[in-house]
């Protein structure tokens, strides 16, 4: 167990956080705010987060108390100058949350006017390492809590949003700074975003979908295609003339990799699954083709993140159970089907 003390605002704020692993439990005096008064707020649907538990916590006191506190730490606080937005991740492990979250930190500081770049992200959580770290850290200058000292005082502060409110959890039909938000992400990976698509030639990017180890308590991976080989064989005669295709293991690369896949992947094809996060890293005008299994109930929010990329969704299921393997969590995929569907998407994208 260790104890750490934080501090935060241009007035500065105190934080004590008990770290148990992963997970920082919320005690009396979390926060220490050099105020007399509690000022007022109200919370609207987030009773259970940790926001309410953060600011429960809070103790206030005078600023002679708060003073004399600071004056009695050994040794004496480290002080960091740069603005900081605070955020708690949940599924650091999954693309589809990372994206949301690094979407609310972008939209935090746009409603503040501050630049990424000139932006700190304190990331309460003790969650391992993991690939997705590299995408986060990658856009965001973060750090996780014991990257600081034992006692650091936050010039400028401010808390995330709680990811449930996030406007991409809403079935809005646009959601705002979204190219923004793409040029921020391709700008700090040192992305060219000059790709156009060409109807006479496509890009096709394939998921596969293979257990990896996504975490230290997850690694089987469900909805796996069964026949990869066959399906991609049929795919490269129908389309050799017309289209490179790609067929990968998204896991097995790099961060930077799989974003520059995306950004100039006209189709990405794929079993149902978090990586179709990305597609809204796609350039305009494409198609995700997401593959579903005959047990599996579609749901709208990787069709809302294509969407707002202005990126044609497509959904296909799997209507036969003779096709299943559930033990083995695999779909086996009519090459025919799937060719047909490439045509039907290819001549919407062209009309």
């Amino acid at each position: 167990m260790s104890l750490f003390t934080i501090s935060a605002s241009s007035d500065s704020i105190i934080f004590l956080f008990i770290c148990f692993l992963q997970v920082y439990k919320v005690t009396n005096g979390f926060f220490q705010l050099p105020c007399e008064v509690k000022p007022a707020y109200k919370l609207i649907g987030d009773d259970q987060g940790h926001i309410q538990k953060w600011f429960n916590s809070i103790r206030y006191s005078n600023t002679t108390q708060f003073n004399y506190y600071l004056d009695s730490l050994l040794p004496a606080p480290s002080v960091e100058k740069n603005f900081t937005i605070a955020l708690v991740r949940y599924e650091y492990h999954n693309v589809y949350w990372t994206i949301i979250d690094m979407y609310n930190v972008f939209l935090t500081a746009k409603f503040l006017n501050k630049p990424i770049d000139e932006v700190n992200v304190l990331l309460v959580d003790e969650h391992p390492h993991g690939n997705l770290d590299d995408l986060f850290k990658g856009t965001f200058y973060a750090k996780q809590l014991h990257e600081y000292s034992e006692v650091t005082l936050f010039r400028d502060m401010v808390w995330a949003p709680s990811r449930h409110h996030s406007g991409m959890l809403e079935m809005h039909k646009t959601i705002p700074f979204i190219h923004e938000f793409q040029e921020a992400v391709f700008k700090r990976f040192k992305l060219p975003r000059t790709y156009r698509r060409d109807c006479s030639f496509f890009n096709i990017l394939l998921i596969w979908r293979r257990d990896y180890t996504a975490n230290p308590r997850q690694s089987k991976v469900s909805r796996k295609i069964g026949n990869e080989q066959e399906l991609l064989t049929a795919l490269n005669l129908e389309f050799y003339e017309h289209a490179s295709i790609t067929a990968v293991q998204l896991d097995l690369l790099p961060i930077r990799e799989q974003l520059q896949l995306f950004s100039t992947s006209d189709i990405v094809l794929g079993m149902h699954g978090a990586a179709f996060g990305f597609s809204i890293f796609m350039p305009p005008g494409g198609a995700a083709i997401e593959l579903f299994p005959y047990y599996s109930i579609p749901n709208w929010h990787m069709e809302y993140l294509a969407r707002w990329a202005n990126v044609t969704h497509v959904r296909w299921i799997n209507f036969d159970k003779k096709l299943e393997d559930k033990k083995r969590d695999i779909t086996i995929i009519s090459p025919s089907k799937i060719v047909d569907l490439l045509h039907r998407t290819i001549g919407k994208m062209c009309k």
